[in-house]
């Protein structure tokens, strides 16, 4: 194996990149936490690959298409 590797940060969105004020459902995602998203910003920045992850998918396996791009919704709406 050749080169440096691969940094990776693996982060939960609920109570970590956003607020979490208990279950509300899963196309509900909480405020985000600013120092947490420009920690991100700034790890991205420094050439890391982020994974950003939620468990609360309370949904049939055909919603799960729509509870995934309500996650990438708010990234964008959320600068990350």
């Amino acid at each position: 194996m050749s080169g440096t590797p691969q940094k990776w940060l693996a982060v939960d969105i609920d109570g970590t990149l956003a607020e979490y004020l208990g279950w509300t459902g899963s196309f509900s995602i909480g405020s985000v936490i600013p120092a947490t998203a420009e920690r991100l910003k700034e790890r991205h920045a420094e050439g890391w690959k982020i994974a950003i992850f939620t468990a609360n998918m309370d949904c049939h396996q055909s919603e799960i298409p729509v509870v995934s791009g309500k996650i990438w919704e708010w990234l964008s709406e959320n600068d990350l």
